[in-house]
C-alpha cells in the first residue's frame, strides 16, 4: 500500500519557492450490521487506527514493517464536541449531518444494518515535499523517520478503509449527498490578493469546463428571478429540455450565481437612483464573462473580492481568507485556516478521482500564484469564448501530472467511462445483504455521470442564459442552428443589434421596477428590508 509515487508533470523537479499545502474532507456513508461491536463511524476509526503493513522503501530483508497510519488518537465522539480544537496534525474521523441515504436508496437499506454519516478530515499535507509522521514513527530496519508523500498517504488511507470494510454486512460508499472538499493553502501564510483574483478568474471564466466533470444534479446556476436571464425564451425544440433547478448544489454554488446577484444589485441601484449611465452599462455588458472578469480583477481589497464568494456555499469558498475571519475575534475558539476551499467535486472514495482533483487544483493554485494578473487575464480573454477549451487544456496549462491529464481525458472522451466505473464499484465486494443498496447507489451515479446527460445539462444552462452572454461565433458553434433563428436566443448574444438591445433593456427595466415596488411595499408594511437589500451581507 505504500510506495514512491510515479506521477510526472511538466513542472521542474525542484519545488517552487512558494509553499503549497492541502487538506481534503471526504464525506461518505458507512454501514455495519446492527449487532456490530461499534457504531459505523466508530468502526471507521477502529479500522484506520490499526497498524498496517508497509513495504520498506530501503529494500531491507524483512521487506515490510507494521506501522500506524497518521490517524488521531481520539474517537469520533470526542471531535463532535471539540471540533474547534482540531489543529489538523492528524486525520480525524468526524460526522456531517448533510450526509444521508436518499429517498431512492432507503428501500434497499436492510433492517439488519445501521449507517452513519462520516466526514474523514485529512491532516495538513505538503504538496511538494514529504510530510513527517505525526506519531514520530521510524523505519525499524534503520531508524530513518517515516514520512509521507501526499499521494501515497491518501491512497493508503482509503485502501485501508476499504479493506477494513470488505466483509459481509459492512460497506463504505459516497452517494449524491456527499462532497469532496479540498482546502489549498500556504501553511499559515495565506494567499495574496492577486493570486486569489487569478483563481477566481479561472473559475469564473471557465465555469462550463469545470461543470463538465460534475454529476448532472451538481451543475447549478442562478435561480433568482430578480434579473431577466438572456435565455432562449421561445425555443420550440423538444430536443433540449427546459432548465430545472439543481437538487444538489446548495453548498456548491458556482461563480456565475454571485455575478448575477451582483448584476441584479447594480441594476436595482441604478434604476432606483435614475442613473442612466450605470443602468446602460449594466444592460450592455453586465451579463457577460468579460464584465465578470473585470469585476473580479477590479477588487482593491481581499474583503471586496470575498464578496463574490458565499461563505460555505460557493464552489470556490474564500471565507477563510476574509479579513474578519483572520483577525482576533473573527472565529472565536478556532484557528484561522487561511485557505481557499474548493467545494464543487462530488463525493467519492475512488483514489484516482481524488488524487487527480487534488493535483489539478494544487497545480492551478500554484500557477495562479506564479502568474501575473496581466498574463492570466490575457489568456482568459482568448479562452473564455473558445468552444473547444476543456479541463484537459487547463490541466496542461497548470502543469498537472501526466496521470491527471490522462484521467480527465478519459472522463471527458471515453464514452463508457461511467459504465466502467459502475462495473468496478458494484463488483469490488462479494455479494451480501448490502449488494442491492450498493447497486442502487452506483446506478444513481451512473445516470448522473453519463456523458450525454452532462452535455445536455450544460447546454440547458447555456441556452437559459445561466453562463451569461456569448459572441455569435461561439453560439453558432455549440448550438443547433434552429435554436438561433428568429426570436430564439435574441438576448443570448453579447453582440445584439440596437433593436434587440432596446428590448433587452426594457425587460430589465420592468423587472427592476417590479422589484423596487416590492421592496417599497415590504418596507412600508413591515418596516423591514428584503433580500434585495442584503445581496452582499
Amino acid at each position: 500500500m505504500y510506495c514512491p509515487s510515479a506521477h510526472t508533470s511538466k513542472a521542474t523537479s525542484a519545488s517552487p519557492k512558494q509553499p503549497c499545502t492541502l487538506g481534503v474532507e471526504l464525506e461518505f456513508v458507512a454501514v455495519v450490521p446492527d449487532n456490530s461491536e461499534f457504531t459505523a463511524h466508530d468502526t471507521v476509526w477502529e479500522v484506520l487506527r490499526k497498524p498496517i503493513s508497509l513495504p520498506c522503501p530501503y529494500n531491507c530483508p524483512q521487506g515490510h514493517h507494521e506501522l500506524r497510519l497518521p490517524v488521531d488518537n481520539q474517537p469520533p465522539s470526542y471531535w463532535q464536541h471539540h471540533d474547534d480544537d482540531n489543529e489538523y496534525n492528524t486525520w480525524v474521523v468526524g460526522r456531517d449531518c448533510s450526509v444521508r441515504l436518499s429517498d431512492d436508496e432507503k428501500p434497499f437499506y436492510p433492517n439488519e444494518s445501521v449507517y452513519s454519516d462520516v466526514e474523514l478530515q485529512c491532516r495538513i499535507l505538503d504538496f511538494f515535499n514529504p510530510t513527517p509522521c505525526p506519531h514520530n514513527q521510524a523505519w525499524p530496519c534503520n531508524g530513518q523517520p517515516l514520512t509521507w508523500n501526499w499521494r501515497d498517504e491518501i491512497t493508503t488511507m482509503i485502501n485501508a478503509l476499504k479493506q477494513g470494510f470488505n466483509r459481509p454486512g459492512f460497506r463504505v460508499f459516497a452517494n449524491g449527498t456527499c462532497g469532496l472538499h479540498l482546502h489549498v493553502g500556504r501553511h499559515d501564510l495565506g494567499f495574496n490578493l492577486d493570486t486569489t483574483k487569478n483563481v477566481m478568474g479561472m473559475f469564473t471564466a471557465l465555469e462550463r469546463c469545470f461543470d463538465a466533470i460534475l454529476p448532472i444534479d451538481r451543475i447549478g446556476a442562478y435561480e433568482d428571478d430578480r434579473f431577466p436571464l438572456p435565455s432562449l425564451i421561445s425555443a420550440s425544440t423538444t430536443a433540449i429540455q427546459p432548465w430545472i433547478p439543481s437538487k444538489g448544489f446548495n453548498y456548491t454554488s458556482p461563480m456565475s450565481v454571485r455575478q448575477f446577484e451582483s448584476l441584479a444589485n447594480s441594476v436595482m441601484i441604478a434604476y432606483d437612483k435614475s442613473d442612466v449611465s450605470d443602468f446602460t452599462n449594466a444592460v450592455k455588458y453586465g451579463a457577460s464573462i468579460p464584465m465578470w472578469i473585470h469585476r473580479v480583477y477590479s477588487c482593491r481589497t481581499m474583503a471586496e473580492l470575498c464578496e463574490y464568494s458565499h461563505p460555505h456555499q460557493s464552489s470556490v469558498n474564500l471565507q477563510h481568507l476574509a479579513p474578519q475571519n483572520n483577525s482576533p475575534g473573527g472565529w472565536p475558539g478556532s484557528l484561522p485556516k487561511k485557505t481557499i476551499e474548493f467545494r464543487l467535486h462530488t463525493g467519492t472514495l475512488d483514489v484516482v478521482e481524488i488524487c487527480a482533483w487534488i493535483d489539478l487544483l494544487c497545480r492551478l493554485t500554484v500557477y495562479c500564484e506564479n502568474t501575473s494578473t496581466t498574463t492570466l487575464t490575457a489568456w482568459i480573454e482568448t479562452q473564455w469564448d473558445n468552444a473547444d477549451v476543456t479541463l484537459v487544456d487547463i490541466a496542461r496549462l497548470v502543469n498537472a501530472a501526466d496521470s491527471t491529464v490522462r484521467h480527465y481525458t478519459s472522463v471527458l472522451l471515453t464514452p463508457d467511462y461511467a459504465t466502467n466505473f459502475f462495473n468496478t464499484a458494484t463488483t469490488s465486494q462479494a455479494p451480501d445483504i448490502l449488494t442491492p443498496l450498493t447497486t442502487q447507489v452506483e446506478s444513481t451515479r451512473l445516470s448522473q455521470t453519463c456523458r450525454s446527460g452532462i452535455s445536455a445539462r450544460i447546454t440547458q444552462k447555456l441556452i437559459s442564459g445561466r453562463y451569461g452572454q456569448f459572441p455569435n461565433s461561439f453560439l453558432k458553434k455549440v448550438l443547433p442552428a434552429e435554436l438561433l433563428e428568429g426570436n430564439d436566443g435574441r438576448y443570448l448574444s453579447n453582440e445584439m443589434e440596437e433593436e434587440q438591445m432596446e428590448a433587452w433593456a426594457s425587460e430589465i427595466e420592468e423587472r427592476a421596477r417590479l422589484a423596487i415596488d416590492e421592496r417599497q411595499r415590504w418596507d412600508s408594511r413591515r418596516g423591514a428590508s428584503t433580500c434585495l437589500n442584503n445581496l452582499f451581507d
